[in-house]
């Protein structure tokens, strides 16, 4: 098996029942055919980030000529051969009989073709081929990718061959990963003419998708990049940048997303290293204080030592087996400490998981099994909402609270980081543009699709937040005056 596939192959397995290698054998077999209205607003941005997302894992990718120019068909080859060359892109007049999917970026298209539809800030996906689709807005880079990152959960569904009871296979899905919801209305008139000044914290599958994304959307200002590891082999099949090339040369990660970021225009400033490296530079005056920091972190411990920042905002994406979240964290509460708790000695995570919850240590620990009402009925309404549905593993996950993965062996697809990735930068769009929101935290299943409301966590009344707000707000004061200096 390909070390860039390893970790896919893991979740993949949990969710379709079959071995590991009988799923790349699956996967490898199975084709894909795309097809883009080149005159749709969005739609060949949205085409190429499908195309190399789908490239990430095993199998055959087809994309229809149709009216596509030859600079605009070389642009695509070329991303899929950037991410793989032993598995290039076939160019088709139409769709292949074996086709496992058909999927179409438009408004129209005949049955039997899966459409894919960026719409503003989100996205529209219909397996029918009636009524026709509307592009009610303008497509921004945040709809075209996260219209992508739905489109390769529907493509890994039919490909993979996931069971009815891990996935849903959508008629009709709209999601605006501003509003997290289904209103694509609400984020339309979003605008903010303010530079970016973030940091953008843990350069892995999350990490890169953002950096994909404000890379496309070009927003100006300043980011800073932090991480103290170099880009694998094994990343290629997860990540959102990097491709053959940087497998072999296998550059700092921040020296890959630095240079994407620089070539969109920001003005970057690498950090090698941990958080920790990052707040000790803040506090020797050698990197300015950033007002929002954007996380896309492994572990509690690595998100507790980043709330050392206590930036004006943390927003930190999580992913958790099939599960993609957020929360948006404060210094005066709830912060990354209160989100997620240290284990002071207390009962194990999976059993804090168990009181919260009320569901068994048993049933949390088998990952791959989703709650069921008869798990959740003991809880409030609201609760029962969120819960039924996620697999065990995601409730713990996305929530910080799972002792699950020690091993360090996290199961990935690109898929479930981007739309995570999508969450993370909409609340970075929500914040810019004036219109914050109280609700701080969200999760939804990426083969599930969303399914609730965002949600309003509490500050925790022991965290350091709650108990010594006099030390975070001198610690926070000290930051900014270093960097008004």
């Amino acid at each position: 098996m390909n070390v860039e596939h390893s970790r896919a192959m893991k979740l993949g397995a949990d969710a379709t029942g079959l071995t590991e290698s009988e799923l790349q054998t699956r996967l490898r077999d199975s084709l894909v055919t795309l097809r883009v209205d080149p005159d749709l607003d969005g739609g060949l941005l949205c085409a190429r980030v499908l195309l190399a997302t789908l490239r990430r894992n095993p199998g055959r990718l087809a994309l229809v000529r149709g009216r596509l120019h030859d600079d605009e068909l070389d642009t695509l080859v070329g991303a899929v051969a950037a991410i793989d060359s032993r598995m290039p892109l076939k160019l088709v007049d139409g769709p292949e009989n074996d086709s496992a999917l058909n999927i179409d970026i438009g408004t129209r298209a005949a049955a039997g073709w899966f459409r894919v539809l960026p719409d503003g800030f989100g996205a529209r996906l219909a397996n029918d081929a009636q009524p026709d689709l509307q592009q009610a807005h303008q497509a921004n880079a945040l709809g075209c990718v996260v219209a992508a990152a739905f489109g390769a959960g529907e493509a890994f569904k039919y490909t993979a061959g996931v069971l009815d009871t891990r996935c849903r296979r959508h008629d009709q899905l709209t999601f605006c990963p501003v509003t997290l919801g289904p209103d694509l209305a609400a984020a339309a008139a979003l605008h903010s003419d303010t530079p970016l000044d973030i940091a953008l914290v843990g350069l892995g599958a999350i990490g890169t998708a953002s950096a994909l994304i404000l890379s496309e959307l070009k927003l100006g200002g300043r980011i800073i990049v932090c991480d103290p590891e170099r880009f694998g082999p094994e990343n290629k099949g997860t990540y959102s940048l990097g491709g053959e090339h940087e497998a072999s040369l296998q550059p700092p990660k921040t020296e890959l997303v630095a240079a994407t970021l620089t070539a969109a225009g920001y003005d970057v400033c690498p950090v090698k290293g941990t958080s920790l490296e990052l707040i000790r530079r803040v506090e020797t005056a050698e990197v300015a204080m950033p007002r929002v920091v954007l996380t896309g972190l492994d572990s509690p411990d690595a998100r507790r030592e980043t709330q050392g920042l206590w930036a004006d905002v943390i927003i930190d994406g999580q992913t958790g087996d099939t599960a993609a979240g957020l929360c948006v964290a404060r210094p005066d509460g709830p912060c990354l400490r209160c989100f997620f708790p240290a284990d002071l000695g207390g009962p194990s995570a999976l059993r804090r998981v168990a009181q919260a919850t009320g569901i068994p240590v048993a049933r949390l620990a088998d990952g791959s099994s989703l709650v069921q009402p008869e798990d959740v009925q003991h809880l409030p309404p609201e609760m029962r909402r969120r819960l039924v549905g996620k697999p065990m593993c995601g409730v713990a996950d996305a929530a910080g609270l799972t002792d699950a993965n020690a091993d360090g062996f996290m199961p990935s697809i690109p898929f479930v980081s981007q739309i995570a990735a999508c969450m993370v930068i909409g609340r970075l769009l929500s914040l810019s543009g004036g219109s914050p929101t109280e609700a701080n935290w969200f999760q939804l299943d990426a083969l599930q699709g969303p399914n609730g409301e965002p949600d309003v966590m509490k500050p925790s009344r022991d965290c350091q937040c709650q108990t010594r707000p006099a030390v975070v707000r001198a610690v926070r004061d000290d930051h900014y005056r270093l960097r008004e200096e």
